[in-house]
């Protein structure tokens, strides 16, 4: 993989063929779905049938891409019932976190939905802690769906949960590359070299390398030795001047703010080389000197260049404000949180600024989808207040990013599924904008007080 882009063919090709086993996964419909598993899926599912010798070579090939996306598919809980609490990776697909037996022999079968209460759709927590104590925690911070949305299957190694031929292609090639951190003292456990090698704004020379450096791929005396073709007797080793590097002085302010140590790595490389090859020797301060002015020239050709935007301009009030419903009704949503357990509220006014009514409630076991359930019980309620055209607003720009994209990260997959099933069947007009924090006082205040007040305060 490396920093020059070659690929190995093979496992790119098994990766390119992951997104036609995902495509039938994700589109059990579809015509290629259907036509596939209808002739070659009779007696298992897609996902645990056998490839039998006397298949075609296509269909070969896709379960070879069915079986790379085994190693790292997950579920994202929705009503539960297609998901098998022993055999799926639901409680946390990311680590790709399986509960572990012994497993009485009457739970073998156990799916999600039965530990969910039929009547509210919350976790039975009694059943939840007796079954699986040393995950509860875990467990009752998932949000499941109230409006009975699927369960969905996504990709563990990418935090849309959507499989890409990329990602596919990391999972396959990550057991074949050398750990750099096998590579180095452990005193520097813990270093991201892909982090600080190529993600900084550096030379692309500078990079690579640096880039040799952590692969231990520089003709370095330890590597020259083991050709057994260099007399290393008279030499420092590069590792021994960068120890006793530590007792030289601090270099003073000149006027960057860049990190100087890839250049000073850079010249004294430049330099060994002229000394070995070219007999040109090279004083500390001369290096020190070229590092700097080579420092100085970059910085200034960067403050040249004008960065792209990162983000597209987002709409502002007054421009939504034109585009909605004459009698859409403003909600305002905010949520306080503090070590697992949150206060969420909502706020309904009309067109002047008039409070109709609000809402609070309290939860514990809440991580990161609080702003989203404080959203999904606005929601609810002003269905039942029997509210057509609704303007919602949060404080949350991540929030309000994934509900406008359509995307649904997997920990907020439930009450996003929700939201978009309340706002597409019970709602004339539903929007959803983003307002600072500032501009959210009364429900943060609101938020604020449900959390302090505990499990008994709740008003809707």
């Amino acid at each position: 993989m490396g920093g020059l882009g070659f690929r190995d063919i093979q496992a790119f090709n098994q990766a390119l063929l992951g997104k036609i086993a995902w495509r039938l996964i994700k589109k059990p419909e579809c015509l290629l779905s259907r036509i596939m598993t209808g002739k070659y899926c009779n007696s298992a599912s897609f996902l645990t049938v056998k490839a039998a010798s006397s298949l075609s070579h296509g269909w070969k090939g896709v379960l070879k891409g069915r079986d790379l996306l085994i190693q790292h598919l997950g579920k994202a809980i929705g009503d539960g019932e297609s998901t098998s609490v022993w055999k799926d990776a639901w409680i946390d697909p990311g680590s790709n976190l399986k509960p572990t037996g012994p497993v009485l022999l009457q739970d073998q079968d156990l799916l999600v939905s039965d530990l969910l209460s039929r009547e509210t759709k919350e976790w039975n927590r009694a059943k939840v802690e007796n079954l699986l104590p040393e995950l509860a925690s875990h467990i009752l911070a998932l949000k499941p769906s109230k409006l009975g949305a699927q369960d969905a299957h996504i990709w563990n190694l990418n935090k849309t949960g959507e499989y890409t031929a990329k990602s596919g292609y990391i999972s396959l090639q990550s057991p074949k590359i050398q750990s750099t951190l096998a590579l180095l003292d452990t005193d520097v456990v813990g270093w991201d070299w892909n982090k600080h090698i190529w993600s900084p704004h550096l030379l692309p020379k500078l990079k690579m390398f640096l880039w040799k450096v952590g692969q231990n791929a520089l003709p370095t005396i330890e590597n020259l030795q083991k050709q057994g073709s260099f007399d290393s007797s008279q030499v420092v080793s590069f590792k021994s001047a960068l120890i006793s590097s530590t007792t030289w002085k601090p270099l003073p302010p000149y006027g960057f703010t860049s990190n100087a140590l890839p250049w000073i790595f850079w010249f004294l490389w430049i330099s060994r080389n002229q000394l070995l090859f070219e007999k040109k020797p090279s004083t500390p301060a001369s290096v020190i000197l070229k590092s700097l002015v080579a420092i100085k020239e970059w910085d200034q050709t960067q403050l040249q260049i004008k960065k792209p935007l990162t983000n597209p301009p987002q709409a502002t009030h007054s421009d939504l404000r034109h585009n909605l419903h004459p009698q859409a009704i403003r909600c305002n949503t905010n949520a306080a949180w503090v070590s697992g357990k949150a206060g969420m509220a909502w706020i309904f006014t009309d067109r002047e600024g008039l409070e109709l009514k609000r809402g609070s409630i309290y939860h514990d076991h809440v991580s990161s989808a609080v702003m989203a359930e404080a959203i999904r019980n606005a929601l609810l309620q002003a269905v039942d207040l029997n509210i057509n055209h609704i303007w919602l607003r949060s404080d949350s720009q991540v929030l309000i990013g994934a509900l406008s994209s359509g995307r649904h990260p997997t920990e907020l997959y439930g009450v996003l599924s929700d939201i978009s099933t309340t706002e597409l069947y019970s709602f004339t007009s539903c929007s959803f904008s983003f307002i600072k924090k500032e501009c959210n006082g009364l429900a943060d205040l609101h938020a604020k007080a449900c959390l302090h007040s505990g499990p008994n305060h709740c008003s809707t």
